[in-house]
């Protein structure tokens, strides 16, 4: 006989029956009627298992255990903790998280929220009971609670789907109920042996992650009241072949469909204003083309095939480019960008080996971070006056950079922005720079002279080291900090002189400068200096 798999509503209440679990084959399974007077008790904290803590003038949470491996627990509804008397409305985030020796827990009706991870990794449970007054049950509140009997859980009357609980290779054929709005977070995911799943209208949302490594599904109608499908919500689902995105969808998450390598067709409507970052990654099997939406005014970048992206025009219009638009387009040589653009997103060509140049247009007024990162052929570029910080990674590994100016109205570089930039020989940092980013330019090792501003009050940790063709670098009096590693490996440095406006040298700030000659204008010495900041330093004194 073929075995079926018909998920309804799980809803528990004490002092009524499981309204519905599973049905396996031709018997329909039901629960004993489940009775408490756990209700009716008031418990002293002090000798209770459990821990809590009130939350406002009547009520209480449940935020752990005392007990060690603790196997059968029932929550009052009722605390008394100093002497007062608090209603348990909530169970904590984490109560009774790896709580591996759990085997049930009675839950009162007291009780409207279980946070987030509250049960989570208690591989034992066997035997929990939800109330109906429950409105709010947090992300992975029951994940990896693999004994749970098999069934789809929806509560708040019948609203909120947390997903699936219980052994996820019992997921097969799942109909959500009428009247579900919303579709939480992780609430499929991880079900590999699903096939089939059906999505009631009424539905608005789909939740993080939702159907995230759910391999065997093919298809999936999602309903027209969806308006918006959250970040990952359908990671890896790599045997869907096709899905139809409704009209009234207006945003899709950074990588919803990432890694669905099966999927030949989707249809974005005209009425999505977002598309986050690397939302179709991976899906090699749609055809390979620019994706522009929102009215042509956002670029969401490459989609298909990335090694069939190798020259591109950006059309007139858009405004802005994506996170990761060209991320990892190894084989794009030439990207033509309009006049009107002024934002290039995070990792926007991040890995794009092959690009040997680009103008950006002067209307661009935010660079992302890691948004040129390991273009290792990348040999110029020209930011634009207006851009006022270079963000974390931007340059990062382009080693093939030879020059590049820094505008005026920049005031932060940021960590690691210009790390690994190895051929980078001169670059002029400006007036109004107040910070240097830890890692900066770390392994700038062409790099042989550079003039700090007096407006830089911090150097970050290893901001120049490995820069081993550094001769000459000056610290304006107005730098208060230089940090770890800082210059750790400067080997052609000669002399510096570090003003009295540094107060601390962090760790290995100097190490391995041996050729260098440090003075310290700091009669009082009453600067910080870390164990080893000029370890193997040619020479160091104060003034007088």
């Amino acid at each position: 006989m073929k075995r079926e798999l018909l998920v309804v509503i799980m809803a528990i209440a004490v002092g009524t029956e499981v309204l519905a679990v599973a049905k396996d084959g031709n018997n329909q399974k039901k629960s004993e009627t489940i009775t408490s007077n756990i209700d009716a008790a008031i418990v002293d904290a002090s000798t209770s298992i459990l821990k809590f803590s009130p939350l406002g003038d009547d009520s209480a949470e449940v935020t752990g255990y005392k007990e060690e491996n603790p196997t059968s627990i029932d929550i009052p509804s009722k605390v008394k903790i100093d002497g007062k008397v608090y209603k348990v409305t909530s169970i904590g985030d984490k109560a009774f998280d790896d709580c591996s020796s759990l085997k049930s827990i009675m839950i009162p009706e007291s009780v409207t929220s279980i946070g987030e991870e509250a049960f989570r990794n208690c591989r034992s449970l066997t035997s929990i009971t939800i109330p109906k007054s429950v409105t709010s049950i947090g992300k992975l509140a029951f994940s990896s609670c693999d004994k749970l009997p098999p069934l789809l859980l929806v509560y708040n009357n019948g609203t909120e789907c947390y997903g699936w609980i219980g052994d996820k290779s019992k997921c097969i054929e799942v109909t959500i109920p009428k009247g579900v709005t919303s579709i939480g977070w992780h609430a499929f995911k991880g079900c590999s042996s699903l096939t089939s799943i059906m999505i009631p209208e009424g539905v608005t949302s789909i939740g993080y992650q939702a159907f995230r490594d759910c391999s065997s599904l093919k298809s999936i109608t999602i309903p027209k009241s969806v308006t918006s499908i959250d970040n990952q919500a359908f990671r890896d689902c790599s045997s869907l072949t096709d899905i139809k995105i409704p009209e009234g969808v207006t945003s899709i998450g950074d990588m919803a469909f990432r890694g669905c390598s099966s999927l030949k067709s989707i249809k974005i409507p005209e009425g999505v204003t977002n598309i986050g970052g690397w939302a179709f990654y991976g899906c090699d099997e749609l055809p390979p083309h620019l994706l522009v939406y929102d009215k042509g005014t956002k670029c969401y970048g490459w989609v298909g095939d990335i090694s069939k992206c190798i020259e591109v025009t950006i059309p007139e219009g858009v405004t802005s480019i994506g996170s990761g638009a060209f991320g990892g387009c190894s084989s794009l040589t030439s990207i033509t960008i309009p006049k009107g653009v002024t934002s290039i997103r995070d990792w926007a060509f991040e890995g794009c080996s092959s690009l040997k140049n680009i103008k950006i247009p002067e209307s661009v007024t935010n660079i992302g971070n890691w948004a040129f990162g390991r273009c290792s052929s990348l040999k110029s570029i020209k930011i634009p006056e207006r851009v006022t910080s270079i963000g974390d990674w931007t340059f990062d590994g382009c080693r093939s950079l030879k020059n590049i100016r820094i505008p005026e109205g920049v005031t932060s570089i940021g960590n690691s922005a210009f790390i690994g930039c190895s051929s980078l020989k001169n670059i002029r940092i400006p007036e109004g720079v107040t910070s240097i980013g830890n890692w900066a330019f770390e392994g700038c090792s062409s790099l042989k002279n550079i003039k700090i501003p007096k407006s830089v009050t911090s150097i970050g940790e290893s901001a120049f080291a490995d820069c081993s063709s550094l001769k000459n670098i000056n610290i304006p009096v107005g730098v208060t900090s230089i940090g770890y590693m800082a210059f750790n490996g400067c080997n052609s440095l000669k002399s510096i002189k570090i003003p009295k406006s540094v107060t601390s040298i962090g760790y290995m700030a100097f190490n391995g400068c041996k050729n260098l000659d440090v003075v310290i204008d700091n009669k009082e010495q009453n600067v910080i200096i870390v164990y080893g900041a000029f370890n193997d330093c040619k020479s160091v004194k104060f003034l007088k």
